[in-house]
Formats: C-alpha cells, structure tokens, sequence
C-alpha cells in the first residue's frame, strides 16, 4: 500500500510541475525576456540594454494590439524595431529629470511615432 502512495504522489507532483512550467512558457520571444514593469526614467537609465530592448518590445506589441503602431511583422520580427525605440528614448531622457512611468511611456510612443511605425 504505501509504494502506492508513494506513486501516487510522485504522479501528483509531476502533474502540478508540468502544470506550473506550461503556465510558465510565453508566446513572446526569447529576446524580450527580462522586461521591466512601470518603469521610471531613473529605473529606464540604470537597465541593462536588454532589459530596455525587451520592455520596448512588450510597449511595441502592446501598441499594435492597441492599434498606435502598426509594424506589419509578427513580434517575433520586431527587435530592430524595439533596438531603435531604446536609441531613440535614451536620447529623450538623458539629462532629462526624474520622469514618471507615465511620462517615460510616452515618451517611447514618441519615439515609436518618428520612427513611422503608425499607421
């Protein structure tokens, strides 16, 4: 009886493991892993580039669902664009004062507008 417990509590483990990893895995791509939340200018200046490469990819994605930009490519095919966006912010806020997330957000859909990826 109880190597039957024992089995079914590996069983019942395993389930919830591979339950937790399924909702664990992402339909965004690699690249735009490590993405930063309300980030501020402060937070936005002191990120590592991928981190910056990889929030802006999340801004530009949530910016095509939402109908700002349209880039004509699926996600996976935007880093360029996302790399271009983080040129262009890290240039608006440097020197810049200490900036909310809101202002920062804005900021990038600025930069996402000179860039020309809008309808």
């Amino acid at each position: 009886m109880r190597g039957k417990v024992r089995m079914d509590i590996k069983k019942a483990v395993a389930v919830t493991l591979a339950l937790i990893l399924a909702g664990c895995s992402s339909d965004q791509p690699g690249w735009m892993d490590g993405a930063l939340n309300d980030v501020d200018q402060r937070a936005w200046m002191s990120a590592s580039h991928e981190a910056k490469i990889a929030t802006a990819g999340q801004w530009l994605e949530q910016w095509q669902a939402e109908g700002r930009v349209a880039l004509d490519k699926p996600i996976e095919e935007m880093q360029p664009e996302a790399e271009t966006l983080v040129e262009c912010l890290d240039d608006k806020l440097t020197g810049s004062m200490n900036m909310p997330v809101d202002v920062v957000k804005r900021n990038a859909l600025i930069c996402a507008h000179q860039q020309n990826y809008r309808h």
